[in-house]
């Protein structure tokens, strides 16, 4: 699954008709001025349509969250020995599946056509995961 998100990433990179919100012009992908979620949009900075690039962006967010989703729900079951550690996994999977879940929702909300969703839902996805970390690591 991890060698699929990277390769869907890195072809999406490669087919990414170019440009960023600093300089429109810029010929393709670039690490320093793009963001990642430029991939998913509906149209690229410099104008040209980004159907490609923002159909692998949408596959492999969406099979990364699925699969991030999957492992702390897996995971979770590991935390048995103990009230606390039950408690503390319960609520670390469920904090791990949000995250998830609102990778996906970064994937089906492109910046350039739903801006305050995808925001959100990126803010939320990187303030989940840390928090279910946490709760696994008090759960152990």
């Amino acid at each position: 699954m991890c060698m699929l998100f990277v390769l869907l990433t890195a072809v999406a990179m490669l087919s990414y008709r170019g440009g960023s919100r600093i300089n429109p012009t810029y010929p393709r992908y670039s690490f320093v001025h793009n963001f990642f979620s430029d991939l998913g949009l509906a149209r690229s900075y410099s104008g040209e349509p980004n159907a490609g690039p923002g159909a692998l962006f949408l596959v492999a967010l969406t099979g990364a969250g699925s699969g991030l989703a999957l492992f702390f729900v897996a995971f979770g079951g590991f935390f048995v020995h103990s009230v606390y550690a039950r408690v503390a996994g319960v609520l670390g999977t469920l904090a791990g599946v949000f995250a998830g879940v609102c990778f996906i929702g970064v994937a089906w909300c492109p910046a350039d056509r739903f801006m305050d969703w995808h925001v959100r839902f990126v803010l939320w996805a990187f303030q989940a995961f840390p928090v279910a970390v946490l709760l696994y690591v008090l759960a152990s």
